[in-house]
């Protein structure tokens, strides 16, 4: 393999796991979102979001 097919090689491997990256962050946000909006139609606070006043 050449030094330039080794760098196109690289270069798409690259690029694939960026575009995975983003899908994965963009399906993580939905799930987010699909979580915060169940909780507050179920009167809940988010765990992460919840009141820490009585600790």
């Amino acid at each position: 393999m050449s030094i330039y097919e080794w760098i196109l090689e690289e270069t798409i491997s690259s690029e694939a796991e960026r575009q995975v990256e983003a899908e994965v962050v963009d399906i993580d946000e939905q799930i987010d979102e699909r979580v915060t909006e169940q909780l507050e139609e179920a009167g809940e606070p988010r765990s992460d979001q919840a009141d820490d006043s009585t600790t």
